[in-house]
């Protein structure tokens, strides 16, 4: 049963679309199916639509692959009883173009046939010029327009430019004549145009006869740029410490077309050079600088070359990286000559780096240990500092202590006195001392009793002499003792009355007696 309702549904469909068909058989041509005319002329085809179906039937018209403005049809659609046939018209009127040869598409109820509309160029131009050119800003250069008459006849041509190339161009001439198959060339002239920014600048070039239809146009793009351009690269802020060189580099970059020199001038470091870069070649110039003090320093420079100049700044941010302070534990001293005295001073690191600090003095007469301390920051060492002036030397003396690394130093002075030797002399004597004379049978004795405390003598006094006791002699000398005593007694009487020191006079006396006891002992002796 459902394979015969399948079977009557498809012989169903299969009549219902044979009926269509019938009903919407049509054919349709279009003549000629080729025409060729100059432009501005007209072109007429004639386009045959014929019913073949049972019925009345409406028809749509649509044309293809022909430039909509040139063309128009009779009817976009029309209806066409059964059995019948109605025509169409298709009017074309060709615009001068660079193509030839167009071929078109009719189309009917959505069934296509082609056809060709061949363009005869009886007047024909053609029209060139670079499409890109470059000029160099504050240069002037010069181009050509070429235009050619491919044409039959004679053509009085007339030169339209349009867009913003029209700023920095000159074009000597505007309406000229050109024979058949001849070519003249327009001279366009391209500003320096110093003012204007490197950049693009558009240009369209079209010609046209004003005896003809003929015309041609074309386009090309000017690109005004700096040929002597430069461009640099550089910190615009170095840190850096107090005391130190720190170095540092501008770049200088030949962004133009054209080889150039390039000056750099920093007049605060006193630095100049000049140097020659190829376009694209980039050369960097490196720079020392240096600041004892703390704070913000604005360097800057000049780079030029002999169409550009630029100005360029580098600030420096200089801090105290490194610093050291000494630190006495006493600046006076007191030394006695020919002796020394130790000091214990210190060095701290005051900067923010490690640092190595050697240790020095103004006088040979010092010693230090150690020379040199390496130190951490804010790390504080002490040090011995011996002082030792030379023997024989007295006074004040201003000595220079002098603590100092590759970028910080500190000193400080210490005042030495120095003080004469104090020279100290002690005798001993003995309690007593006895000496014995001796001549056949006289004896002399003397007995010299001397206090049992010493005796001292300083620079500073004399002291007293000590007291002497003689005891007569006895025996055959008696005589000479005599005299002796009676010699010092007159010499005594005779230096009272010249006032003279007693104690002095004592030692002149004793010096006497002695030499007088010497000369008779040598007396003795002799005639013994």
């Amino acid at each position: 049963m459902k394979t015969k309702v399948l079977l009557g549904a498809v012989f169903g469909l299969l009549l219902m679309a044979s009926a269509f068909a019938q009903n919407s058989d049509f054919q349709f041509s279009i003549s000629p199916e080729e025409l060729s005319v100059n432009p501005y002329e007209i072109a007429v085809y004639d386009i045959l639509i014929e019913n073949q179906g049972q019925v009345d039937e409406v028809y749509s018209i649509s044309i293809q692959g022909i430039p909509e403005l040139w063309y128009s049809l009779s009817h976009e659609a029309i209806e066409v009883p059964s059995g019948e046939e109605r025509e169409v018209y298709l009017f074309i009127t060709p615009q001068p173009s660079e193509e030839d040869v167009y071929v078109g598409e009719l189309l009917v109820n959505g069934i296509s046939q082609t056809f060709q509309l061949n363009i005869i160029k009886e007047h024909s131009l053609q029209v060139s010029m670079p499409s890109q050119l470059t000029s160099c800003i504050c240069e002037q250069d010069q181009t050509m327009i070429v235009v050619q008459n491919t044409g039959k006849y004679e053509e009085n041509i007339e030169l339209v430019l349009s867009g913003d190339a029209l700023e920095i161009i000159e074009v000597e001439a505007d309406i000229f004549v050109v024979e058949p198959n001849e070519s003249l060339q327009i001279p366009v002239t391209i500003k320096e145009a110093c003012e204007t920014e490197q950049r693009n600048y558009n240009l369209e070039v079209r010609v046209e006869s004003v005896s003809s239809y003929a015309s041609a146009f074309t386009f090309s793009t000017v690109q005004k740029k700096d040929c002597f351009a430069f461009e640099l690269s550089y910190p615009e802020e170095v840190s850096t410490c107090a005391n130190a060189e720190q170095s540092f580099k501008i770049s200088v970059t030949n962004t133009g077309i054209r080889e150039d020199s390039y000056e750099i001038g920093i007049e605060e470091l006193g630095y100049s050079d000049i140097i020659d870069l190829e376009p694209g070649q980039t050369q960097e110039f490196e720079i020392t600088f240096m600041e004892e003090e703390e704070g913000i320093y604005g360097i800057p420079f000049t780079v030029s070359s002999d169409s550009v100049s630029k100005d360029g700044l580098v600030n420096f941010i200089v801090e105290r990286c490194y610093g050291v302070d000494l630190e006495l534990d006493t600046d006076e001293l007191t030394i006695e000559s020919g002796k020394g005295r130790l000091t214990n001073p210190s060095v701290k690191n005051t900067g923010t780096r490690a640092d190595t600090f050697g240790i020095t003095s103004s006088a040979i007469w010092i010693a230090i240990r150690p020379l040199n301390v390496t130190l951490l920051p804010n790390e504080t060492q002490e040090i011995f500092v011996y002082y030792s002036p030379e023997f024989g030397s007295v006074g004040e003396f201003d000595v220079e202590l002098l603590v100092e690394s590759e970028y910080a130093l500190d000193r400080e002075t210490v005042t030495v006195n120095v003080e004469g030797e104090i020279i100290e002399t002690t005798t001993s004597v003995p309690e007593e001392t006895t000496t014995t004379i001796e001549e056949a049978t006289t004896t002399v004795e003397m007995n010299i009793t001397t206090p049992e405390e010493n005796i001292t003598t300083t620079t500073e006094g004399i002291i007293e002499p000590p007291e002497i006791n003689i005891t007569k002699p006895t025996g055959a000398f008696t005589r000479v003792w005599n005299k002796i005593l009676e010699f010092s007694d007159s010499l005594n009487e005779r230096v009272e009355g010249l006032g003279i020191n007693k104690v002095l006079l004592s030692i002149i006396v004793g010096f006497v007696i002695a030499l007088i006891i010497l000369l008779a002992l040598y007396f003795i002796v002799m005639s013994g």
